[in-house]
This record gives C-alpha cells, structure tokens and sequence, in this order.
C-alpha cells in the first residue's frame, strides 16, 4: 500500500506566512501531497504550487476535505491516505516521520486492515491547548465512547485513511465545516473497521496557546457532531 497526503489552504485567516513555512516543510517529504484551496490569492497559490503540489479548488471545510482526500486516494493503486491541517509546523518537524513509521509498521498496515488511525495528542500535550478548545474536545470524545464504545483523542489533526473509508464521501452533499473527518470516523466504525489512535501528536504551539476563541470552539463542537451523527445515520 502506498501513502499520498491531502491538506486544504485557504490565505485569507492570517496564517499565510506560518502555512507557507509548514508546507515547505511538508513539501520535502518523499510522499504527494494533494491540495484543495478554497480561494487563497493567486500570489499564494504560486508560492504553493512551486512546492510540487498537485492543487485543486474546492468551497468549504467539508468539500475540500472531499476533494483533497479522494484525490490522495485515487492517487495509485491501494493508496492510503494521511489527511493533516497545513499549518502543523512542529508536528511536521518532530512527530510526522515517527507517526508515518509508526503507522507503516502497525498491524492493521502490514495486514492490509482498512483502518481509521488518528494521530493522537498524550495528556501532557493535551494540556497545553487552550481551556475552551480542550473542553468542546473533551465532550465530542465523551460523545463518541457513549454511541462506538471507543476513547480517542479525534480532533488532534491528522489521521491515516484508507481508500475504502474515503469512498464513503459519496454520501456527503453538505457542508459540516470540521465534521467531514468525524463522518468518516463514524463510518469507518459503520464498516467494522479497526480504530485507534497513534500518540505521535505534538503540543501546543507557544503562540496559539492563548487563541482562546469560545464561540469558534462550540461551533466546531457542533459541526463535528453532525458530521459524526450524519456517518452513523447511514447503513
């Protein structure tokens, strides 16, 4: 099974420096890295697309999960994809090869298990995120162990899907924002597919602790449940 990487950009939230600096990084790795862009400037794009990145557009958080994952998975026979956010600067500089071995190296790899595998935060990383972020975070996983039985920490970022879990996005025709991953955790538990998490995760980066946003928090806190009650509303 090979591994291609999918990612989504947008320019406009005041992180264009940082994601420019994180995709660099990510660009040296040996892995293809598919982009869905939901409208960043043309100065932007030009600057990512010198990367070697294959660059798609796509309108909103669920349809660019859409996009990008689909493409990484059609990429080559059997592709497994790892979605990750872009602007993961430190997890890509020390957590993004171990968490890539790692899952190479793990049973549910090397027995061809079509598995769901985020990439988990331990609680000493968990604790440097800021109080409101850790709260909704902590009440979505409270929600998940209740219906699936299963305690994870989902909402780290980045996640190791196979094919057949991102073919599930045939179903989806709205926009969840950040529920389009936790629709396909819900399938994946849908199909019977092993799910588990790889603590490869990194802290908080120092100047994002104190981005504090309650509001953004529940609304991402919702949207990520109604694309997980969504995912287990379909046989």
């Amino acid at each position: 099974m090979n591994l291609a990487i999918a990612t989504m950009t947008l320019d406009k939230k005041g992180d264009a420096s940082l994601m420019r600096e994180a995709l660099s990084v990510l660009a040296r790795k040996k892995y293809p890295v598919y982009v869905a862009d939901g409208g960043s400037s043309p100065e932007f794009l030009a600057d990512i697309g010198k990367m070697g990145f294959n660059i798609a557009h796509a309108s909103g958080l669920t349809p660019q999960f859409k996009n990008a994952i689909t493409r990484a998975s059609k990429s080559s026979h059997d592709c497994a994809v790892l979605y990750t956010e872009p602007d993961k600067l430190d997890w890509f500089n020390k957590g993004f090869d171990e968490a890539v071995a790692n899952y190479l190296a793990s049973e549910s790899y090397l027995e061809g298990k079509r598995a769901f595998v985020a990439v988990s935060r331990t609680p000493e990383q968990f604790a440097t995120f800021p109080e409101h972020q850790r709260f909704w975070e902590t009440r979505f996983s409270d929600i998940v162990e209740a219906k699936i039985g299963i305690r994870g920490d989902w909402l780290y970022g980045p996640k190791f899907i196979t094919p057949e879990i991102a073919a599930e996005f045939r179903h989806v025709n709205e926009d969840f924002g950040w529920g389009g991953l936790t629709f396909l955790l819900a399938r994946a538990h849908k199909l019977g597919y092993p799910i588990y998490g790889i603590n490869n995760a990194a802290s908080c980066p120092v100047a994002q602790r104190n981005e504090d946003n309650a509001a953004y928090r529940e609304r991402q806190f919702l949207g990520n449940i109604k694309g997980f009650e969504f995912g287990l509303s379909i046989k």
